[in-house]
């Protein structure tokens, strides 16, 4: 019954996939998924995780990847086409994503929309103070996220993991890689999910007395078009109960909270693209 449960969540998601309508086709045409590679899994209830689902860790990290690759496909697939290297099983797909994670790196840093608040902030700030008759300056398109993707970094220290407004983003060692692949595979975007975490919350007790808390997963993405340009980044999260250790169970009940509305976070296509 263990190994039927996988099957019967593909096709549940499949069908609910074929069942959704086209609605915008104007969005971006061919998005990549990129799974998170086994060594960004972390966790902290592996062995109640392990033991409720009469699996080892190893297995318990595959199919959380598989299970958050098919989420994510739900939600984009009718609107985007997407492609998954992880479910893709022809002859040079696990080629592509192992050479994928050779090419690239991952660190600590503030989000786009964090930037962009700080941004506003400085702004505001300088509004109080500057000449009201000097010319304002003209502000960049590029948001200051994309300065130093593919060449030197942001010249600020590396913030600290807790730190708020941070994330885990993957940046690359060759730029021309991501081109490379959208040629190959006919995509213009790729979803990168660079870290899942299981955290379990202590200072939110569900039930005290059975010692029952939240847990909450959280996902560190990047999504960046073919030609380098950084079009969002963050930290997708959703909590369940530490009473939920059976992985299919997870996968099925709370990944959702995970993909839905993320579709909002692929723009449209613009004059300028």
């Amino acid at each position: 019954m263990k190994h039927i449960l996988p099957l019967l969540l593909l096709a549940v998601l499949t069908h609910r996939a074929v069942g959704q309508e086209n609605q915008n086709d104007s969005l971006y045409s061919g998005l990549m998924i990129v799974p998170f590679p086994p060594t960004m899994y972390l966790s902290d209830s592996d062995r109640e995780i392990a033991e409720a689902s009469e699996m080892n860790y190893d297995a318990i990290r595959s199919r959380f990847r598989l299970g958050l690759d098919i989420s994510f496909a739900v939600r984009l697939q009718e609107q985007y086409g997407d492609h998954s290297l992880l479910r893709d099983t022809s002859d040079r797909a696990e080629g592509d994503l192992q050479q994928l994670y050779r090419n690239t790196r991952y660190s600590y840093a503030f989000t786009p929309a964090h930037l962009r608040a700080l941004e506003e902030a400085e702004e505001e700030e300088q509004k109080k103070i500057k000449n009201p008759f000097k010319k304002k300056k003209e502000k960049s398109e590029e948001p200051e996220i994309e300065q130093g993707l593919f060449g030197s970094e942001e010249q600020r220290a590396m913030p600290a993991a807790d730190e708020e407004g941070t994330y885990m983003k993957v940046t690359f060692r060759d730029s021309t890689e991501l081109q490379e692949l959208a040629e190959a595979y006919g995509i213009e975007v790729f979803l990168f999910l660079n870290q899942f975490e299981i955290d379990t919350r202590f200072d939110d007790c569900i039930d005290f007395q059975n010692k029952i808390y939240n847990r909450e997963i959280r996902v560190h993405y990047d999504l960046i078009r073919a030609d380098g340009k950084r079009l969002d980044g963050g930290v997708l999260t959703t909590t369940f109960p530490s009473s939920v250790n059976d992985v299919n169970q997870i996968t099925r009940g709370y990944f959702g909270g995970l993909t839905d509305g993320f579709v909002s976070k692929v723009p449209a296509r613009t004059p300028t693209d």
